[in-house]
């Protein structure tokens, strides 16, 4: 598949993401643009098939994130 190809393919995807976000909270953005204060700070690993959102059920601004790579 083409590189352009599926930056198109995520470009889209990002966009149903966002609407179906607007449908469920259309303030989500307005909010997130004031600023964030997390809790807690998650140091984890850099693979992103295991990702702190979906593991902690956290929703954006819940956690400070730093991935690091290991050897």
């Amino acid at each position: 598949m083409s590189q352009n190809r599926v930056l198109t393919q995520l470009q889209a995807a990002n966009d149903e993401w966002r609407k179906a976000v607007l449908q469920v909270s259309p303030d989500f953005f307005q909010k997130g643009a004031t600023g964030q204060a997390p809790k807690a700070l998650w140091i984890g690993c850099a693979d992103s098939r295991v990702p702190e959102s979906v593991v902690l059920a956290a929703k954006p601004g819940d956690l400070f994130v730093h991935r690091n790579i290991a050897k």
